[in-house]
């Protein structure tokens, strides 16, 4: 059995944290781009008929449509959708992962995304 869904474009992994004064201490908090992106995702998963990966560890694959043609690291472009999706209920935690596939599908200015395939590894 194979999930898949189709994610809006993450925010850059440079983005997904804030440093929030909490009195004299400080913390690393999830920033407010990271927090719209979670629910996005979070909507995206709501739509599916069965919004469930498959128990256990997982293989992992991630195409990519860019929003523009500026050169990006395709690596910092899995945390986001992975955390996210986690935070959705789709699979228990991204430490299942144990074959992980990430590449460059095309070029999408009016609809970057990320498509994601989870299957039983």
């Amino acid at each position: 059995m194979t999930f898949s869904v189709s994610l809006p474009f993450p925010p850059s992994t440079n983005n997904l944290f804030v440093t929030a004064r909490f009195g004299r201490t400080t913390r690393r908090v999830s920033s407010p781009k990271a927090r719209a992106y979670v629910e996005a995702v979070a909507m995206a998963v709501r739509q599916l008929v069965e919004p469930l990966a498959p128990a256990g560890e997982l293989r992992a694959v991630l195409a990519v449509w860019v929003p523009d043609r500026r050169a990006r690291d395709l690596d910092n472009l899995c945390k986001a959708p992975l955390d996210a999706l986690v935070k959705a209920g789709v699979f228990k935690d991204d430490s299942l992962i144990v074959d992980l596939r990430i590449y460059r599908a095309g070029f999408d200015k009016a609809n970057p995304r990320i498509t994601a395939w989870l299957e039983a590894a």
